[in-house]
């Protein structure tokens, strides 16, 4: 009977009911197309698994197997299975004119096992077919690189100290195509052509894959989980075709759960006016409550009428919701997926309707909860006074208990959004601690305004008194605009300064070049070699390839990725790994102290060694823990004595474990350097005269690199930044209902104002004023409370990074007021036009 009551009321209602659902549909609306969008990735990505692995399992190091894990692959997946052999490393390769850094793939006649890679003007090469590359010194070049080098089928290309034919450029990669960033093109050469490269030295720096198709009923997952739990070593990792499809949608990945933040703002804006709407609606409503409440009705009977009724309508809009987003999935995919190098193709995802009919109605009804739960204190006799509605009011302790089950909602929300219970929480945080100094600076503007109305005119005066009479509503379209306006500039604000930061970071000047795989042997020849050029070889450093194998006399062992959130993954993924170790006296200009003290001079036993904190955190290690190595099958111990905070966006030689000197010096080793600025002539001959000297160095382009980290942070901004534009128009949504509802409850008020003289234009400017007012104060505050957040999360996040800028929030103060003027005026026109007899006989 109760939900008859509830759909009554919705009919009797329309104009509520179409502003409460109007303010819902875009905030969901958000939040739907952004989960379609996310499921649409990760099932194109999952359709298309074997072909991103080009096989059914695969097994990768940066080392050889030994002959122990050899026999345990052959236990595990038995000795008929098929398998074939991928080795990735860097490498410079060159013309007679030109050179660049090349990603050189040595491959076997039987890769790729899954799709196919796409060649001009061989035609599509796959599994079963004979390559040129095995049998003889041929190569494939990307297609950039043969744009790049002006290289064509026939043309000689040096790698290390062999030169080989071009023979094809590749168009498509089965594999490589679907990463969106890599340091350097591709170039496949023949696994058996490798060896007349010279570039497999001691120490260099080569990524072995081994990879498997399986026979038909064997489970790749089981497999892999075996594998995984036999081969203890952290540096192995074995992969099956759900994890590459994984590994590559991870970027895709977190962009989408930051987007689904800021899609969390608008359900927040959309859900605050649905909030203001449904307070002034249950107002007038109370009379009607008390003669339920008189004829037998129980006041919980009451509360769960409108507990239906919000059921009803949170249902209404999630469906609408749903069908809008459906209708525009094509726009959503294409705006969102430019910059994505790989097809995505729209799913429509069941789950995902669930969740946003769960969010509609469940999250109605937290929003709305504590008005309805003030209802209990409610007495029949009260009701039917004239003073009802302030009978109705709530105690701030009150209202906060019963805000308390919205607040761990959207915490819940936000957590699920951004798989991470440190970052989801870190959003809440800061979202409520703008909301608060926004509906603070809100509040005591409003005040300030009410005591200096005796300065302004009439119309002024009568705008501020409309928004002191309704105060919980010009509060709301206050934090609405401020919210909005914050993130549309927190994102350009944050942009600016991780940019800076990469371009020109403080610590240091960016290199033009980094150098890696020198050898041992090479290191003063090419020192000499750069002085004879004028230039300086700069931060020569060891670089020893190493295996962690105890930490304070315990093994230690592969981690599997607990849990669903990214701290997890990410701390299993940070110790599933090789480590890097160097030794030197002392720190770098790009590196400080933060615990601890610097290396004694003398040599210690255990050696004292250096960590930095954030892995030191990841791998909770703390000072004075023992850390065991295994080089080259000889253990090395190490005492922490300091850990260190490192500028990585310095692009210098910097390790995360580092060594006391007199320790490691004859170690297996190769090194790294870096060549300060160059102008482009100087870098391109230094580039050429390197990679003819010295063929098995390896140089990257800095400011190449930086370029296309700057250009990825740019078109991620911008998918932000069209969040942040839903967010703001969520705002100006509420803003219309707001001012809509406003006026339609000032009918009285508007038709005394015009009978005594009142002109459309006087009463349109007073709503300006109140309405615009609002919106020129919460922009200001919007953006004075963005830079304070975007310095705290430089803080937090960014080491301090923090640049100003200001040309967006200049053009987000001039914009969000205006267009908050035309909301208004589109809200309010047809009411102001209605002429006052008609006000009277509809009175």
């Amino acid at each position: 009977m109760e939900w008859r009551f509830a759909w009554r009321e919705i009919r009797n209602n329309r104009r509520f009911s179409a502003f409460f659902i109007f303010n819902l549909v875009l905030g969901l609306f958000g939040f739907l197309s952004l989960g379609i969008f996310k499921a649409s990735i990760q099932q194109s990505l999952l359709d298309r698994s074997k072909l991103i692995l080009t096989a059914d399992l695969a097994i990768e190091s940066r080392r050889p197997l030994t002959l122990a894990e050899e026999r345990v692959i052959q236990d595990v997946l038995g000795r008929s299975v098929e398998q074939t052999r991928l080795w990735l490393l860097y490498s410079m390769v060159s013309t007679a004119h030109a050179s660049r850094l090349a990603h050189v793939a040595a491959i076997e006649d039987a890769y790729p096992f899954y799709g196919q890679i796409e060649l001009n003007p061989a035609g599509n090469m796959t599994h079963a077919r004979k390559k040129d590359v095995v049998q003889t010194r041929a190569a494939w070049v990307s297609a950039d690189m043969a744009l790049g080098m002006r290289l064509k089928p026939g043309d000689p290309l040096t790698i290390g100290r062999a030169t080989f034919q071009v023979s094809n450029t590749v168009t498509a990669d089965a594999g490589n195509g679907w990463r969106a960033f890599d340091l350097a093109p591709r170039v496949y050469i023949g696994m058996n052509q490798l060896a007349a490269t010279q570039l497999l030295q001691r120490g260099s720096v080569i990524t072995y894959h081994r990879l498997f198709r399986l026979g038909t009923g064997q489970d790749a997952e089981r497999l892999a989980r075996t594998l995984n739990h036999r081969l203890s070593d952290p540096g192995i990792e074995v992969q099956t075709a759900r994890d590459a499809s994984e590994s590559v949608g991870r970027l895709q990945g977190f962009l989408n759960d930051y987007l689904g933040l800021a899609a969390l703002v608008s359900l927040f804006l959309s859900g605050l006016g649905a909030a203001f709407l449904f307070h002034s609606f249950l107002s007038q409503r109370l009379k009607d409550i008390a003669i339920l409440m008189s004829v037998g009705m129980r006041p919980a009977a009451a509360r769960r009428i409108y507990l239906w009724q919000l059921a009803f309508l949170g249902a209404i809009a999630a469906c609408l919701s749903a069908g809008l987003a459906i209708a525009l999935l094509p726009v959503t995919i294409k705006t969102l997926s430019w910059f994505i190098a790989y097809p995505v193709h729209a799913v429509f995802d069941a789950p995902i309707f669930s969740v946003a009919l769960w969010v509609g109605v469940v999250g109605s009804i937290l929003i709305c909860l504590p008005f309805i739960t003030n209802l209990r204190g409610l007495k029949v006799q009260t009701l039917f006074q004239e003073t009802a509605a302030s009978a109705a009011s709530m105690s701030g302790r009150a209202a906060c208990i019963s805000a308390l089950p919205a607040g761990l909602f959207y915490w819940g929300l936000a957590v699920w959004q951004a798989h991470s219970w440190r970052v989801g929480s870190l959003f809440i945080g800061i979202f409520i601690a703008s909301g608060i100094i926004l509906a603070a600076g809100g509040w005591l503007s409003l005040r300030i305004l009410e005591r200096r109305t005796s300065r302004l005119s009439l119309i002024p005066r009568l705008a501020v008194r409309n928004l002191a009479r309704a105060r919980f509503g010009s509060l709301a379209v206050f934090m609405a605009m401020g919210l909005g306006t914050l993130l549309l500039n927190l994102i350009p604000q944050v942009e600016k300064s991780l940019s800076t930061e990469i371009a020109q970071p403080k610590v240091s000047q960016v290199p033009s070049l980094f150098l890696f795989d020198i050898q041992p042997e090479q290191a003063d020849a090419l020192s000499r070699y750069m002085t004879a050029q004028g230039m300086a070889l700069e931060r020569l450093t060891p670089l020893i390839r190493a295996r962690l194998t105890r930490v304070n006399d315990r093994p230690f062992e592969k981690m599997e990725s607990p849990g669903r959130t990214r701290e997890p993954e990410r701390n299993a993924r940070f110790r599933n790994r090789g480590f890097n170790l160097t030794y030197r006296a002392g720190l770098t200009e790009a590196e400080s102290i933060v615990r601890g003290r610097p290396f004694q001079a003398q040599t210690q036993d255990p050696a004292e060694i250096s960590v930095e904190v954030e892995f030191a955190k990841r791998l909770g290690l703390k000072l004075g823990d023992v850390m065991e190595f295994d080089i080259e099958g000889m253990p090395v111990r190490g005492q922490i004595v300091s850990l260190r905070k490192v500028q990585w966006a310095s692009f210098q030689p910097n390790f995360f474990v580092q060594f006391q000197p007199g320790v490691l010096e004859d170690a297996p080793k190769t090194f790294l350097a870096s060549i300060r600025r160059l102008d482009p002539t100087e870098k391109a001959r230094l580039e050429n005269g390197i990679a003819r000297h010295f063929p098995n160095v390896s140089m990257i382009d800095v400011s190449e690199l930086v370029g296309k980290i700057l250009a990825l942070f740019t078109q991620m901004s911008w998918a932000l930044r069209a969040m942040a534009l839903l967010a703001l128009s969520a705002g100006f949504i509420v803003l219309f209902s707001i001012a809509n509802h406003q006026a339609g409850q000032r009918r009285r008020e508007t038709q005394l104002l015009k009978v005594l003289g009142a002109s459309f234009s006087q009463i349109q400017y007073m709503l300006d004023w109140e309405f615009g007012g609002v919106a020129i104060i919460a922009a200001l505050g919007g953006t004075a409370v963005s830079f304070i957040v975007s310095y705290a999360l430089s803080v937090a996040l960014f080491e301090r990074v923090w640049v100003f800028s200001w040309q967006t929030p200049l053009i987000v103060i001039v914009t969000v007021p205006c267009i908050a003027i035309a909301t208004i005026h589109l809200a309010t026109t047809r009411v102001l036009k209605t002429k006052p007899l008609a006000l009277l006989q509809s009175e």
